[in-house]
């Protein structure tokens, strides 16, 4: 539920935390975890400063996801908000800056309120707007860690503003043909580790000229 005013339904108005400092992030993370969901038995959860309930990630459904890999758990926290919480989308690719700016009021249960996207000042379908969005926040992390980097500027880098004014950024580092450096937030530069595949990349790239071009992004 977004938007949320009774917490008690979820058993959040006296939730269980979990607060996470990670490297690269001015503040702490903190996870609020409340009630089960009836039919799966995950966890409610939020985001302290978001107003937005989710159902738990299954690695998180019983509070066991410290001990996952690394990789998992950064890949999972990245991008851990819906496009309900977002309203700006900024993509710096190798051919140009992107603004992605969306408004998303649609109740999808009985389909009232509206969806509203624009990709620099243009209007874009709703459709196009999510897959845009979603090929950004499911990047592909690769298993292998970063080797020495080939430049000092991000051949990629993506900046999500939320509905609460709070930003995260993620840019990317050119360590060979095939992998890019990820860096999250302000990490330092010699603590840069993960990568990913340059394929999710170019995903983006292409919905992005799909969109600027009048057509729809396929699945």
């Amino acid at each position: 539920e977004d938007r949320v005013k009774d917490l008690a339904q979820y058993g959040l108005d006296k939730p269980f935390r979990i607060t996470l400092t990670l490297e690269g992030r001015k503040e702490p993370l903190t996870l609020l975890f409340g009630g089960r969901e009836p039919s799966t038995g995950y966890y409610y959860m939020m985001v302290e400063g978001v107003d937005s309930v989710y159902v738990t990630m299954s690695l998180m459904s019983e509070f066991t996801f410290l001990t996952v890999d690394p990789l998992m758990l950064r890949s999972g926290l990245v991008w851990l908000h819906a496009i309900k919480d977002v309203t700006e989308v900024t993509l710096n690719l190798p051919s140009g800056k992107y603004v992605l700016w969306v408004d998303d009021r649609k109740n999808l249960e009985n389909n009232t309120g509206s969806f509203q996207a624009t990709l620099n000042g243009t209007p874009i379908t709703e459709d196009n707007a999510r897959k845009l969005y979603q090929s950004v926040i499911s990047i592909a992390y690769d298993s292998e860690l970063a080797t020495e980097l080939q430049e000092t500027e991000p051949s990629y880098s993506f900046a999500i503003k939320y509905r609460n004014n709070k930003r995260h950024y993620l840019s990317l580092y050119k360590v060979n043909s095939r992998q890019y450096a990820v860096r999250l937030d302000f990490t330092p530069l010699d603590e840069v580790g993960f990568t990913v595949n340059i394929g999710s990349l170019r995903k983006i790239e292409e919905n992005v000229q799909t969109i600027l071009s009048g057509g729809t992004v396929k699945d």
